[in-house]
């Protein structure tokens, strides 16, 4: 999907950019759907992709052995899936699984990796976001 066909929703971290650090950002981005019961990654595995949601929500999840999966947060479009890479964590903490359908601007790992050494501003912003 390209940029001008994006969806009017747009996510809160994104909108923290000037302008033209969005607009050099979603270069490297695509706009991704995101289904119900999609996993887009798993506990202790390197992310592949980071996503930053338009609309609908991803939860993360942790699994305790002899218990149900229990959910530790959501991230919808106020954050960033893969925020920790702002760390320079590399690995994912827990699963993140799709809870609500929805659209979301998908950046491969190195693509976002190299930005934020362009970018302190938005390195700053995820800072910020993992605080809060």
């Amino acid at each position: 999907m390209s940029v001008s066909t994006v969806p009017l929703i747009t996510n809160h971290l994104l909108q923290l950019l000037s302008s033209k650090e969005r607009h050099i950002l979603l270069q490297y981005c695509d706009v991704v759907q995101l289904e119900f019961a999609d996993i887009l990654c798993e506990p202790n595995q390197r992310y592949r992709y980071l996503y930053f949601p338009l609309s609908g929500f991803i939860s993360l999840v942790t699994k305790l052995e002899g218990h149900k999966p229990l959910e530790m947060g959501l991230i919808g479009n106020e954050g960033m899936l893969g925020v920790t890479l702002a760390l320079g964590m590399t690995t994912a903490p827990m699963q993140a699984v799709v809870q609500g359908k929805g659209t979301a601007w998908r950046i491969d790992v190195a693509d976002l990796g190299q930005f934020l050494l362009l970018c302190p501003h938005l390195q700053h912003v995820l800072q910020q976001y993992l605080f809060v």
